[in-house]
């Protein structure tokens, strides 16, 4: 997908005008871009919680990774008849026991794109996944 993605935006002539974004340009940015949000939950919660809500949002995993750090997930979303898609990353850090912090960052796969979904609306719909994920405490 990320492969036909990029192969669209240069022969459209739109690589060098900006270029598109990929799954590095969100998983490699600082763990504490985009929005946030805490979650009065244990860390292995969220992260399992997190997973669920890809999953049901119907976005499409494209890895997982763990450090001392944080989780996370980088995901994209396909493209269709509005958008030429998106990519992001959810990066899940411990606050402390029962306190957990989310991060969601996303980016439109080209410069030049209008439509598609925002940073702030994927982060709503996260944010509310995980919340409906969670246990009840």
């Amino acid at each position: 997908m990320v492969r036909l993605t990029i192969a669209a935006c240069l022969a459209l002539g739109l690589g060098g005008l900006g270029g598109c974004a990929g799954s590095d340009t969100v998983t490699r940015a600082p763990v504490e871009a985009g929005a946030s949000r805490d979650f009065a939950a244990p860390y292995d919660a969220v992260k399992k919680a997190a997973m669920v809500t890809v999953g049901r949002l119907g976005l499409n995993l494209e890895g997982e990774s763990e450090t001392p750090a944080r989780y996370q997930i980088s995901f994209s979303k396909s493209l269709n008849a509005f958008s030429w898609g998106e990519v992001g990353a959810i990066n899940v850090t411990r606050v402390g026991e029962r306190q957990t912090r989310v991060y969601v960052r996303t980016r439109k796969r080209s410069m030049m794109q209008i439509t598609g979904t925002s940073q702030s609306g994927f982060a709503a719909e996260i944010f509310s996944g995980i919340a409906a994920a969670l246990p009840p405490s």
